[in-house]
């Protein structure tokens, strides 16, 4: 593997603007240098050798481990075999030259172009990656903001060398998004029941009677007002409008001929529940459904009916199921998205991208830089419930850990819970997971 010169200069502008914000700076990139200018300052970057970067890719360069800029815990790096001799100190100075002596951009890049991802053959049935198969699993750094900590690190170490630099750091902010898989818990007389007779039962088999209570009051809820899922939607507006938070909804753009079909785009109360959400200052986006993630013509069909309904053009949105590939971005850019809120893994919370910063997408294919912002998803609901089997006291401790961690780095937290995750076995997760967390930060 080796780095062209876009995809440095690409990462180094990020590393840049996530360590000096609102500084001016300059990127060089040639045979002679890899360096950012700012001020009086050169900030000089090693990079691997072929060989090394390849071995990095495919999980077999040894790393080694040097503490964060806070002492808060331990993050890898990579020494060129060419710098042994430093004894494997992170940097040096000469002068108004500060010389990073491991190579901080290789995984940057590797971690922000999801290029992991793009050489990955080991799909599952929705043509993800797994956490598993990731660098984040082999050098152990999911729970930590990896690009975010170098950039911070080299911050640090600038503004003690050229006390004259002076940052006003970053504010995060907290990102609650919600996808809107299904519109309706009761979508028919016939589910009606059926759902309603199970969930009561299931309730008495586990010995809760509590649970087949709350079916019995789901029922009547219905049958006297508005859906449980459409309940939800305006349930979790009012509660990130009372923590002061700005959440965004995705909606789907289906109708009745898809193969995925959950609810059409067409029914009045979608038409409804946006216009509550706008109505209490909240984000209207556009949910990119199957058949969208490598297809422009298919997810223009799919948005232009969100956006009829919307009255306006959706610019922020999440694929389904997180469903993300290598053609995704050229689509997502092709088709006048601005930000998107995939990038994250289903089976594991953390920090997939290596940041919690908004930054620009890469197309891999064309070697080019876009317009799209990322967003990277942290924490999704079903990860914490589904796939770690988490307790909704184990799933608040993650989503708290996660949560300072990116506001330390002056990131933005983005967690997605469903309109669906309020009921049946997501309930307790919901009030005392989700609930206690949007409290604990409320503004």
């Amino acid at each position: 593997m080796t780095l062209t010169e876009k995809q440095i200069k690409y990462t180094l502008h990020i590393i840049a603007k996530i360590a000096f914000p609102g500084l001016e700076y300059e990127c060089r990139v040639n045979a002679n240098e890899v360096s950012i200018r700012i001020k009086d300052t050169n900030v000089q970057f090693s990079l691997l050798e072929q060989h090394e970067a390849s071995a990095l890719l495919s999980g077999k360069l040894d790393m080694t481990d040097i503490p964060s800029r806070n002492l808060k815990y331990s993050i890898p790096v990579a020494f060129p075999q060419k710098s042994k001799d430093t004894n494997k100190i992170f940097y040096s100075i000469e002068g108004d030259e500060v010389k990073i002596l491991a190579d901080i951009v290789t995984l940057s890049f590797i971690l922000l172009s999801r290029y992991e991802d793009y050489i990955c053959t080991n799909r599952d049935a929705y043509g993800r990656m797994s956490y598993k198969d990731s660098l984040a699993k082999v050098y152990d750094f999911i729970d930590i903001p990896i690009v975010d900590e170098y950039a911070l690190l080299v911050r640090k170490i600038v503004c003690a060398h050229s006390p004259t630099i002076i940052i006003t750091p970053r504010v995060g902010q907290i990102i609650p998004t919600h996808d809107i898989d299904n519109l309706l818990l009761f979508p028919n007389v016939h589910s009606t029941i059926k759902r309603m007779v199970w969930d009561f039962l299931y309730g008495v088999y586990k010995l809760k009677p509590k649970d087949s209570l709350r079916a019995i009051r789901t029922f009547m809820s219905y049958i006297t007002g508005k859906d449980p899922y459409v309940k939800a939607i305006y349930s979790l507006a009012k509660l990130s409008k009372n923590c002061g938070f700005r959440s965004e909804f995705y909606f789907l753009g289906y109708d009745t001929t898809h193969k995925d079909y959950r609810y059409d785009a067409n029914n009045p109360l979608v038409r409804d529940c946006m216009k509550y959400i706008e109505d209490v200052g909240m984000v209207v986006g556009f949910h990119a459904g199957f058949g969208t993630c490598d297809n422009d013509a298919e997810f223009l069909n799919q948005k232009d009916k969100v956006d009829n309904i919307l009255g306006k053009k959706a610019t922020r949105g999440r694929q389904h199921f997180l469903c993300f590939n290598h053609n995704s971005p050229a689509v997502w850019d092709k088709c006048g998205m601005e930000t998107d809120m995939t990038l994250g893994y289903h089976d594991r919370e953390g920090f997939a991208c290596g940041t919690s910063h908004p930054y620009p997408l890469y197309d891999i294919m064309s070697d080019t830089v876009l317009n799209v912002i990322e967003q990277p998803l942290i924490v999704m609901d079903g990860t914490l419930l589904e796939r770690r089997n988490l307790s909704p006291s184990e799933s608040l401790e993650r989503i708290v850990l996660l949560c300072n961690r990116t506001l330390d780095a002056e990131g933005d937290f983005v967690i997605l819970w469903h309109n669906s995750g309020l009921h049946r076995k997501w309930y307790r997760y919901y009030t005392d997971a989700y609930v206690p967390f949007m409290k604990m930060f409320s503004k």
